[in-house]
């Protein structure tokens, strides 16, 4: 009976450690809205009018309009400006710290049509996995700055500072 006890009192430590080490999902914060930019929550079609302030939830998509933009912070030490005439939609954002030290800060941006720049806190490289998803491929970076675009469904990325990567997507089998 004693060794069972142990075993519980084990799992449910090892249990309580994994909870508090684990990333936590985040919401995205609104930093500037310009012109037109409308956004839909999670499995929402109706789009309404984003606002300064505002915060975002995994799978909210945002449109941005002629002669607009959105400066959006995704997680601590990771933000967007979404240009004008572009479609995204936000998920799987996570952000962890022990110590004081960034342990884990994650996204995931699709990029339907349009341009999006991304600027991350380079330090603590190793814990960022921030990535621009488009039609052709992913676009991956730890700490630094990059733009991406999807104009007439061709995929193209710059980078302003540090190094990306980009694995294109694999091609359709045909039966």
């Amino acid at each position: 009976m004693k060794n069972k006890n142990l075993i519980t009192l084990i799992l449910f430590i090892f249990f309580l450690a994994s909870t508090f080490l684990k990333a936590e999902p985040v919401k995205a914060t609104v930093q500037s809205v310009k012109g037109s930019v409308k956004f839909a929550m999670p499995g929402s079609i109706f789009f309404k009018k984003l606002k300064s302030g505002a915060t975002l939830s995994s799978g909210t998509i945002i449109k941005t309009g002629v002669g607009s933009e959105a400066i959006i912070s995704v997680t601590p030490g990771a933000a967007m400006r979404i240009d004008e005439n572009t479609t995204v939609a936000i998920s799987d954002m996570e952000f962890s710290k022990k110590d004081g030290k960034v342990t884990r800060r994650a996204a995931n941006i699709q990029l339907s049509e349009g341009t999006l720049s991304s600027l991350l806190d380079s330090k603590n490289p190793e814990a960022t996995d921030f990535r621009v998803k488009t039609p052709q491929g992913t676009a991956a970076a730890r700490g630094t700055f990059y733009g991406v675009s999807v104009v007439d469904g061709q995929t193209f990325v710059k980078v302003e500072e540090g190094k990306v990567g980009f694995q294109k997507n694999p091609e359709p089998e045909i039966e």
